[in-house]
Parts: C-alpha cells; structure tokens; sequence
C-alpha cells in the first residue's frame, strides 16, 4: 500500500474498509477519505482525493508479477484480519487479545520491517536505516523514472508543487544513477573475473 499509493504513514493509518470510504471496482480498490482525517497538505479549498490501487492482472500477465499486486495483497489481509477486526480501520493489530486499530507506530514499524526484511532476502546490501516515509521517496522516485509525469506525480503525492518533491524526494537521486552503472558493469565484471 505504501509504494502503491505513495501516501504517508498518517494517511495509510485514516483509511477505513467501511463502504463509504473503501470501494473495489472492476479496474482496482478506491480509498476514499476519511472525513475527519486532515492531510498535513490539506487545504480548505483543496479537498482530498481518493487514492486508487490498480489491480495488476490488468498490466501484468508474469504470474510473479501478478503475485506482487497491492489490491491482491490487500483483499487477503482483509480476509486474514476479518475474525480478529474490532475496528473499522483498514489496518489492525494481530497481537493476541489486542485487536484495534493499528497505530501510526505500528504501521511505520510494519514498513520498516517489510523493507527490511525485503533487503535481507534481495541479492542486494541490507540498509542500515530505514524509515517508513522512505517508502514515500521511492515510489515516486521510481515512478519519475518509469516515465510518469510529474503532475501525476504530485497529485498521487498530494502535493501542491514540484519543490517539495525535487528537494526532498530526489535529493539521492545521481548516487541511485550511479549506483545503479556500478552495479550493472561492476558486478557483471566481478562474476566473470570469478568463472575465470
């Protein structure tokens, strides 16, 4: 959900699986605001837009792909969380005997956990520091460098302009771009200096 969405931890922590504010269409899931949810960019005069999940069968036909769709993942959380949900928020605590509604420290620590978990079991280097909003960061970085617009860009962020995220969001970015060369040509260099 939060690569998905590029939301923030308070965002992901306002969403509800009630049926006003949680609605699955033919192309996706539709997560509507919570009206008693106020975004940090949130203006009177600038309401709040409903977020929307893709389904990836309708983009994707690798059965791998297919397995890292966010509403797939989502439905079945839901399905999993049904006998133990007390509450009408999306997500919730699976502890025993604890059942409510997730905190904001929850769901950034479930995040943290996830990437690193990600990291560990990657062919990659394990991060050193991970933070939820990094998740943040690194859609819309990738997204950019899929060639997405930077006004869908900004409007999927729920950003009023493209300062926040240029000096921010892709303050990394030429070490990725550099980092991305080294690991292309130099580890391909360092496995065929290893066969011979």
């Amino acid at each position: 959900m939060a690569l998905a969405s590029a939301a923030r931890v308070s965002e992901l922590h306002s969403f509800t699986i009630n049926d006003q504010h949680f609605r699955k269409e033919q192309r996706g899931i539709r997560l509507l605001p919570n009206m008693q949810f106020l975004a940090k960019t949130q203006t009177l005069n600038k309401p709040w837009e409903p977020v929307f999940i893709p389904k990836f069968e309708n983009y994707a036909t690798d059965p791998n792909d297919l397995l890292l769709c966010p509403c797939r993942a989502l439905l079945a959380y839901i399905k999993r969380t049904e006998v133990l949900r007390k509450s009408q928020r999306l997500f919730v605590t699976y502890q025993k005997n604890h059942h409510v509604e997730a905190s904001k420290n929850s769901i950034a620590r479930w995040i943290v956990n996830t990437v690193k978990y990600a990291y560990e079991h990657a062919d990659t280097d394990t991060l050193q520091f991970v933070r939820a909003h990094d998740t943040r960061k690194l859609s819309t970085s990738w997204a950019l460098f899929n060639g997405l617009s930077s006004q869908e860009i900004l409007r999927a962020a729920h950003w009023s302009n493209e300062t926040t995220f240029t000096s921010y969001y892709l303050k990394d970015v030429p070490d990725l771009e550099s980092r991305f060369a080294k690991a292309a040509i130099l580890h391909t260099a360092n496995r065929r200096q290893k066969k011979y």
